[in-house]
């Protein structure tokens, strides 16, 4: 999704949209793709643990996230569904 990029203050790209003009889609994926590229091993760097990355995402909540997506994925976060599925991850090299 083109707009994934785009944050609440109008500060990123690929059009400086901010807000309410940023597709809910858009915002989820946001959200998703940052924890994932946090939390993920990259060549600059070891991945991040689960708790820094979500104590990152609260600090950013109102800038670089939508409030109710951060707030949902916090929520979702707090109540073990993430870290559940980290800890069984489903074995995509095998489906």
């Amino acid at each position: 999704m083109l707009c994934h990029h785009e944050r609440p203050d109008g500060k990123r790209y690929p059009e400086g949209l901010a807000g309410d003009r940023i597709p809910i889609g858009a915002s989820i994926i946001a959200i998703a793709d940052t924890y994932d590229a946090m939390t993920s091993d990259r060549s600059y760097r070891s991945a991040l643990s689960h708790e820094s990355a979500v104590k990152e995402i609260k600090k950013c909540n109102r800038t670089q996230f939508n409030m109710d997506v951060g707030e949902a994925f916090l929520e979702i976060y707090e109540e073990n569904i993430i870290l559940n599925e980290v800890k069984n991850p489903l074995s995509w090299n095998k489906v």
